[in-house]
């Protein structure tokens, strides 16, 4: 019986350290429009984005002229050196994550249009 679960743990292990990690909110950026978020420092190989967008009054329930789109850049890079994160049209409501396997110093460059973000920069709990 010991043998068993013995084997049963060392099966799982593995699955439970990828599912049953946890991630911890590094940065958290607000706003509406075209800006650009303060600059951040990444030190962990992997690392994601969570972001979300809800319509405002000028956007029906289909969602149309509400646009949220998300660049990661590093300063001093212009907008074409950068990298697309989000680029999400015409739905009213926008919400998702995305992952990322660099280190270094970013920023990110919102461009929206009839609804406010909300952008969390998160990294692993050890």
């Amino acid at each position: 019986m010991k043998f068993k679960f013995l084997l049963f743990s060392i099966i799982l292990l593995p699955f439970s350290s990828v599912f049953g990690q946890e991630w911890e909110t590094v940065e958290n950026f607000s706003g509406s429009g075209i800006k650009n978020t303060a600059a951040f420092t990444i030190n962990k190989s992997e690392w994601r984005i969570k972001y979300k967008s809800e319509g405002n009054s000028f956007v029906d329930e289909t969602g149309a002229g509400h646009v949220l789109q998300l660049f990661l850049l590093k300063p001093g890079e212009n907008l074409s050196e950068g990298e697309i994160l989000v680029n999400q049209v015409n739905k009213p409501k926008i919400s998702g994550d995305t992952y990322l396997y660099k280190t270094g110093r970013f920023y990110i460059k919102s461009n929206s249009a009839n609804g406010d973000w909300e952008i969390l920069v998160q990294v692993r709990k050890e």
